[in-house]
């Protein structure tokens, strides 16, 4: 009888590493939160659909540390054959493409990790040459900051730069949008003082509106708006009466 246990596919890891680069908070955050719960549900699920191994997802999750162990591990003893050869490439030892990812798996997770809390990894950009750090104990936590250009200012992330920008023009729109007077206006030749007051009640409200849309805070633009209302209201009740 045959009781070997199943090995894991290729396939498994590939997905297994890919769900992890998509998600590094699987990695690096809470894992007992809601939110991380569901994504290890979904991931054994799909490993374990995939056929090969089966494993719970705790057992999923110490799969990749171990991966990710060794992958450092490796990565280390390639620093060292680098240095030893001048900072040349080394001759064998290399990473395999799914080494490399796991360590961008790491890299991500350490950028993605709160500071002062985050695990020691290694970022790697593919396709260019990138500084290597060794780490002689892997379960000491510790600080890395890897910045080729840390000699120039920090600049703010593009995506906090983008969400102003879209927060300024929608800001703009509604102001727009509120300053633009009602058209309920009586006639220009009015004959008598209720349309007088009509005119002058929606004239002052429209411009009271318009200044107060301009300003800094919300609460003088929704007064802008409350004066807009209370002329229509007036200029409605005036018209009930006739």
């Amino acid at each position: 009888m045959d009781t070997k246990k199943p090995r894991m596919k290729k396939e498994q890891q590939q997905y297994l590493l890919n769900f992890l680069m998509r998600n590094p908070e699987t990695v690096n955050g809470n894992c007992q939160l809601p939110a991380t719960k569901r994504l290890w549900t979904e991931l054994t699920e799909a490993l374990n659909g995939m056929g090969g191994d089966r494993k719970t997802q705790k057992d999923w999750l110490e799969t990749y540390k171990l991966l990710a162990r060794r992958a450092k591990a490796k990565m280390r003893t390639q620093c060292a054959s680098m240095q030893s050869t001048g900072g040349g490439h080394p001759a064998d030892n290399c990473l395999t493409e799914l080494e490399k990812k796991t360590i961008n798996i790491e890299g991500t997770s350490t950028i993605y990790g709160l500071p002062g809390a985050v695990e020691a990894g290694i970022i790697i950009v593919p396709g260019t040459p990138q500084p290597i750090v060794d780490v002689p104990d892997p379960y000491v936590k510790q600080n890395i900051v890897m910045d080729i250009h840390s000699d120039t200012e920090e600049e703010p992330p593009k995506e906090a730069a983008m969400v102003d920008a879209l927060t300024r023009r929608n800001l703009m729109r509604r102001n727009a949008h509120r300053a633009t007077p009602r058209t309920l206006v009586p006639p220009a030749d009015s004959a008598t003082p209720q349309e007088d007051a009509m005119i002058v009640a929606l004239r002052e409200g429209a411009q009271a509106q318009v200044a107060l849309a301009n300003a800094q805070t919300e609460a003088a633009r929704y007064l802008g708006d409350c004066i807009m209302r209370a002329a229509t209201m007036f200029v409605e009740a005036i018209n009930k009466n006739k």
